[in-house]
């Protein structure tokens, strides 16, 4: 593979790891996953504000991880789903990272409860 191919692919892959990654993005993929599709189910299921889901929704649609569907012809409301794209890369995601809280959770609380700096976990506790 050329250099060129290579750094396309790997900018690709970042592209989509930093949009699965972005505050609610990964919630709402995660919802959809679970059959949570419609925006008003999304908005009390995430309690997020209508303008941030809309442009959520927007980009995951635009990035092709989501598909936009009208289920009522007299307004406009909308239904989402995963498109098979995005299954080969939410499903596997929710997975490693669901593993990765069982494993790990108990000792990122006990350091919690031992330091009490539960509002924010960055990796280096400044105060241990």
């Amino acid at each position: 593979m050329s250099d060129h191919k290579s750094r396309v692919s790997f900018q690709h892959g970042q592209e989509y790891l930093a949009a699965i990654s972005e505050r609610w993005n990964y919630q709402i993929l995660r919802e959809v996953f679970f059959g949570v599709g419609r925006f008003g189910e999304l908005k009390r299921a995430l309690g997020i504000s209508p303008n941030i889901l809309t442009a959520r929704l927007n980009s995951l649609t635009g990035l092709g991880l989501l598909t936009k569907r009208a289920y009522r012809p007299d307004k406009p409301w909308y239904e989402y789903a995963l498109t098979d794209s995005a299954r080969e890369l939410v499903v596997p995601a929710i997975a490693a990272v669901t593993r990765w809280a069982e494993t790990h959770a108990t000792d990122i609380r006990r350091h919690f409860v031992r330091c009490e700096l539960a509002a924010i976990w960055t990796g280096d506790c400044f105060a241990c």
